[in-house]
């Protein structure tokens, strides 16, 4: 199943779907701090599951809505806010410091989207999110989506052509740069005959290896929205890398 990205107040079709579009904030964890008091620490045991509860609720689903990604701090916030509520209001809370829980509740959810509740909406990575959306939707003009859904490991996006049967664009990041791989049909991964470009220092899609003119065959107009996308990507990659250092 493919999904172009949620807008304009989309949102998924049933549970699956949504547990498929959140799979990122999902599978993101961080480990307690082991500094916290036993008190403190016995509340947040279930911060995670908790966390991720709220998530398939339905309730924070504008979090997906990406022509709304200046809402996503103050959504995160009433997410971070409800799921303090939920934890403090449990027996195991009992004793529990509630300033580390609700840094234990930003922290986390801080990692599973990578921006902090109430973070300004001119935030650099919010930026950075924003440019990327607007990339993809000048992509989607020429009838190319990012498919939300696609959960491929090593992958960093997965794009695929609405009007035709089977052709997608995996990108992928290695040694600093963004590669790209055009396939049509159930060619796999590294096949012969798959089309290959790298994202330049210059900010230029360089084509490596296209024997068969599939990356040259989709015109011109789509090149350049498709280098867009990428280099919107790898600004967003290039800051994450960046703040972890």
């Amino acid at each position: 199943m493919q999904r172009r990205p949620y807008r304009h107040g989309e949102t998924p079709a049933d549970a699956r779907e949504r547990r498929r579009a959140f799979a990122r904030e999902l599978k993101t964890r961080v480990p307690l701090d082991r500094r916290l008091d036993r008190a403190t620490a016995s509340a947040l045991s279930r911060l995670d599951e908790t966390v991720e509860r709220r998530l398939a609720s339905g309730d924070h689903d504008l979090l997906l809505d990406e022509t709304r990604i200046a809402s996503w701090p103050r959504q995160a916030a009433r997410l971070a806010t409800e799921v303090d509520g939920e934890i403090m209001a449990t027996g195991a809370a009992a004793g529990a410091d509630p300033v580390e829980v609700a840094r234990a509740i930003s922290t986390t959810l801080t990692a599973r989207f990578g921006f902090a509740p109430h973070a300004s909406p001119t935030e650099r990575v919010l930026v950075l999110l924003q440019a990327v959306a607007s990339a993809h939707g000048r992509l989607a003009a020429h009838g190319w989506e990012r498919d939300v859904l696609w959960t491929g490991t090593g992958v960093l996006a997965r794009l695929f052509d609405t009007a035709s049967d089977g052709a997608s664009i995996d990108l992928t990041r290695h040694s600093g740069r963004i590669h790209l791989e055009l396939r049509h049909g159930d060619e796999r991964p590294g096949a012969v005959g798959t089309a290959y470009a790298v994202l330049a220092r210059a900010g230029r899609l360089v084509i490596v290896d296209d024997a068969r003119g599939h990356l040259v065959g989709l015109g011109e107009p789509v090149l350049t929205a498709l280098t867009g996308v990428v280099a919107a990507l790898d600004a967003v990659e290039t800051f994450r890398e960046q703040a972890t250092d």
